[in-house]
């Protein structure tokens, strides 16, 4: 009798840590960024050509910090604080749909080979386990379009 309470009181302090550690943890942070970058690269002219406003961008020179100035220019497009999900796959696909439209444009802007573009994700984990699966149709638009996927994923 005097074991069942002990095992039962151990299967509440068990049941008890788990929910706690759930209620603790923090949701993950997740989001997806089409990115440009080159030495030369005029985020002013990508923006006309493409007809779209950049979530960030900037010009070789421009200000860095106080001592630093960038020494290449940035045009970057995100879904961050736009898609409301913890799913990668929406937020990745959420950046292809806001490029396919301006494919065109796109390859114009790509074609010079000191440009380089990528979509580069940022996964923070709530745990130290999670899993990511990608469609093989979305892979196939992000290669339709000649990008590269960079995944940054951190785990607690």
């Amino acid at each position: 009798m005097l074991l069942m309470r002990l095992m039962d009181h151990r299967r509440l302090i068990l049941k008890t840590s788990r929910e706690t550690m759930l209620n603790d943890e923090k949701p993950p942070r997740v989001y997806a960024t089409f990115m440009l970058r080159g030495k030369e690269l005029d985020p002013q002219l990508v923006s006309e050509l493409l007809g779209m406003t950049p979530t960030r961008s900037f010009k070789r020179g421009d200000q860095r910090t106080e001592e630093k100035k960038w020494p290449h220019g940035f045009w970057g497009l995100t879904s961050d604080e736009r898609i409301q999900s913890t799913d990668l796959a929406l937020h990745i696909e959420w950046v292809i749909n806001q490029l396919e439209p301006v494919r065109q444009k796109l390859v114009e802007i790509m074609s010079d080979k000191q440009i380089d573009a990528e979509i580069s994700c940022l996964w923070m984990l709530s745990t130290s386990h999670d899993g990511l699966s990608v469609s093989a149709v979305l892979l196939e638009r992000i290669a339709s379009l000649g990008l590269k996927l960079n995944l940054d994923i951190y785990c607690p």
